[in-house]
């Protein structure tokens, strides 16, 4: 959801699911606070440059084939689609790529895919030094999730 487009929902389901995880990890980081600071409209701005729109090019894509063939709805869009199938999961994300980051660690946080997340390190890594040199608003976030899939299998 960190990866997602924000809005006034966004920010209500941000923080009814902290609400939920505080439960269980008293030490768990609060990003509706830490996105507070600067404003939605602020953020909305900053999401947009980096991963929707900007002149004269888009720095940071925010999807799986951009990394692996260098453009957009590749051949690699298709064969994520095809593995959320095989795995049984119904991609609903209206308007959206099935290789968005967003997409993809909705998938892993459902089904901790051992061999899809070997598959998303892959090209993470790149992802995330792009958005922490252009953004340190979202380089925050890709930074936590780094941090989370460290661990979760060996980095090479």
């Amino acid at each position: 959801m960190l990866l997602t487009y924000p809005s006034e929902e966004w920010f209500s389901e941000l923080e009814n699911i902290e609400k939920l995880l505080e439960r269980k990890n008293k030490g768990f980081y609060k990003f509706s606070e830490y996105f507070k600071n600067f404003g939605l409209e602020k953020l909305k701005e900053e999401y947009t440059k980096l991963f929707i729109s900007s002149f004269p090019t888009l720095p940071c894509p925010p999807y799986e084939s951009y990394y692996r063939e260098g453009l957009l709805l590749g051949e690699t869009s298709q064969e994520v689609l095809e593995y959320y199938q095989r795995a049984g999961y119904q991609f609903t994300r209206e308007g959206e790529s099935p290789d968005h980051i967003a997409v993809e660690l909705e998938f892993l946080a459902l089904t901790e895919d051992f061999y899809f997340l070997i598959r998303f390190k892959e090209w993470f890594k790149e992802f995330k030094n792009c958005v922490e040199k252009h953004s340190p608003i979202f380089g925050k976030i890709v930074s936590f999730i780094d941090e989370n899939l460290k661990g979760r299998v060996k980095d090479e």
